[in-house]
């Protein structure tokens, strides 16, 4: 896998307000980069060059090539003789005259030699080409992944002030009902203030972010599409001295140093061999008529021949030329061995930092499973009094904190593989980003929205006959953030409202609809709804009748947890009536069908990485399998 690091698709989730699926006229990673090729100067000067050595080549070849010149002539001859004969004689003629010679160079060391120079050159400029095509994958990946960080800081941010702003008029309301204090409103106050100024701070990131894309892609971006990782790829392999051999090998900035050594070595032979003899051959037709004694006497003449120059002496011109050959080769030595140790240097940083940094994203995400298990047990004591109001922000603050920290380490994960291939001299510019397309990140300018998945395309895999008769489609179920739990053993009816206040109006309408378990019924006391929002300690339930939802007061006899922590150890299965490329457990490149599987194969869950389970079957040590589908709709269920 030199030379792909394919990444499976993810859905964001963070940004703010009503989902809208993928725009047709959004610029996608593969449109800009083809734009940025053409725009950037640097390829442009590289491509340059290596056609101006490439005719540079094609001179010092013509060299050893024949030439034929020809050449006529006109000539009017006024003639004036004096002391010849009887006294003075004058005459006056018209003749004309024409040739048509060849040369060709028999024996030109020298230009043998520059030749090979020449070559060495065009072969240096090529990997000068190959460097600079790099250099432009990483700089634009590096422009657009930067886009999507700022992005994805600024829809964390605006979610961190809906959340804070809603705490501060609950702080308030609960210091006019005399059950707060005006230390917690002052202080939920100052937390929307700065988020406020967190906000612009954001919003000023994006614009320099965007403006930064749009100079390496030569126009305005209004669109872009957005690119999600799933997976953490360290070094694959995670060997440094393969990657230190690979980049001797690869590396078009060490190749070029190693070119230009061979094309210094190259010229000195050249100018050495300036001694040794030169032979040409040469051969032509003349015609010539007309001279004053002979007006009407026309010659023509054949000839051919060849001439042998031995240089002797050349004022010291070619001792020089040897000395200062000698000196750049000595030169272009040294530099490569400074490339060497520059280019390993990089190599190992980069080596070490993707390291650290899957580490880091490891770190990271347990980090916002703590933060995010800290604030709901934070809303849970609110609810019950043991908790202040400034408890709850600085818990809001570090789930946030958290959670930007976590996703901006992976947008630098996906950057870190690539300069890592860079520094090997393995990056190819048809792989481009390592991941795919999640759906479409819209102009700052407008509202924020939340990127919408689109299908994935993999290879049709035909279901079996029994399985497709006896399939029947099941009910669209939107799966929102998570379930609620039942923790008590006792039967105990939910009791729904239309909005999160026991003063609300209840629903009689709403039944809750559970969380599908398949191959037998589900202990009642068992019961998991599906939840689609929350709001300290209420919980919004979908509704089975229809796609209204209703809230529900958590309380003791019930525990909300989060998609994440739900699945990890279960079993479940697939829901019947999917499409036919959801039947199938994928590798981490989302490239190969590991495993295609039915309603009926029971799949064993390692772990949740957003879209995503980790599975195990009887067939396949760990798999991939999507769990939600792109538009949010649940394709698994729980198995007894």
């Amino acid at each position: 896998m030199q030379n792909k690091i394919v990444w499976a698709l993810v859905s964001i989730g963070l940004a703010i307000g009503t989902p809208s699926v993928a725009g047709a006229t959004a610029d996608s990673y593969q449109d800009l980069f083809q734009l940025a090729k053409k725009n950037d100067s640097t390829m442009v000067r590289a491509e340059a060059r290596l056609a101006a050595v490439t005719a540079e080549s094609s001179i010092v070849r013509s060299r050893l090539y024949p030439r034929l010149d020809a050449n006529v002539g006109v000539n009017h001859i006024n003639q004036t003789t004096l002391g010849y004969q009887q006294g003075t004689q004058t005459g006056s003629v018209v003749g004309h005259n024409y040739a048509v010679s060849a040369r060709i160079n028999l024996l030109d060391v020298p230009t043998l030699m520059n030749l090979n120079v020449a070559d060495a050159g065009i072969r240096a400029e090529e990997a000068a080409v190959r460097a600079a095509r790099q250099d432009l994958v990483v700089r634009f990946a590096d422009g657009y992944l930067g886009l999507l960080k700022a992005q994805q800081e600024y829809q964390i941010t605006r979610k961190e002030f809906e959340r804070v702003t809603q705490l501060h008029e609950q702080s308030q309301m609960m210091l006019k009902a005399g059950m707060g204090d005006i230390i917690a409103v002052y202080e939920a106050k100052a937390r929307q203030d700065s988020v406020a100024a967190d906000i612009t701070r954001s919003e000023g990131n994006l614009r320099l972010a965007e403006q930064k894309l749009s100079t390496l892609v030569g126009r305005s971006i209004n669109e872009v599409q957005d690119y999600a990782p799933l997976t953490v790829l360290g070094a694959q392999p995670d060997d440094l001295a393969w990657w230190l051999d690979t980049m001797e090998k690869n590396d078009p900035i060490i190749r070029q140093g190693m070119l230009g050594l061979e094309r210094s070595g190259q010229e000195l032979r050249a100018v050495k061999a300036e001694h040794l003899p030169f032979l040409q051959g040469s051969g032509g037709y003349t015609s010539s008529k007309g001279t004053a004694f002979l007006p009407e006497v026309e010659t023509r003449q054949w000839y051919v021949g060849a001439s042998l120059t031995i240089p002797i002496y050349s004022g010291g011109e070619t001792s020089a030329k040897v000395r200062r050959a000698v000196a750049n080769q000595s030169g272009s030595k040294g530099l490569l061995d400074d490339l060497r140790k520059q280019r390993s240097e990089n190599l190992k940083q980069s080596y070490y930092n993707l390291v650290y940094n899957v580490a880091l994203v490891k770190s990271l995400e347990q980090r916002l499973a703590s933060a995010e298990v800290q604030l709901n047990a934070v809303k849970k004591g609110r609810s019950i009094g043991t908790r202040t109001a400034i408890d709850l922000l600085n818990a809001e603050q570090a789930y946030t904190s958290a959670q930007r920290d976590y996703r901006s380490a992976l947008y630098d994960n996906v950057l870190k593989n690539i300069l890592l291939k860079n520094a090997a001299g393995i990056l190819d510019d048809t792989v481009q980003v390592p991941m795919a397309a999640a759906g479409t990140m819209q102009k700052a300018a407008a509202p924020v929205v939340p990127a919408v998945t689109q299908p994935v395309p993999v290879p049709a895999v035909r279901q079996p006959a029994a399985q497709v008769a006896a399939a029947a489609p099941s009910p669209a179920v939107q799966a929102g953030i998570g379930v609620l739990v039942k923790t008590a053993d006792h039967p105990v009816t939910p009791k729904l409202y239309d909005r999160p206040d026991r003063a609300a109006k209840p629903l009689t309408g709403c039944l809750p609809r559970r969380l599908p378990h398949l191959q037998e019924k589900a202990n009642p006391a068992e019961t998991a709804l599906l939840v689609s929002d929350t709001s300290n300690e209420w919980v919004q339930i979908s509704c089975e009748q229809s796609n209204s939802t209703g809230w529900m007061e958590a309380g003791k006899e019930w525990q909300f947890s989060p998609w994440k922590e739900f699945f990890k150890g279960k079993r479940v299965q697939l829901l019947t009536g999917l499409s036919k490329e959801q039947y199938a457990i994928y590798d981490a490149e989302e490239k190969q069908v590991l495993q295609q599987v039915t309603t009926r194969d029971l799949l064993q869950v390692e772990n949740v990485v957003e879209q995503w389970l980790l599975v195990r079957t009887d067939k396949v040590e760990l798999g991939w399998l999507r769990w939600k589908g792109p538009d949010g709709v649940l394709l698994v269920g729980i198995a007894r």
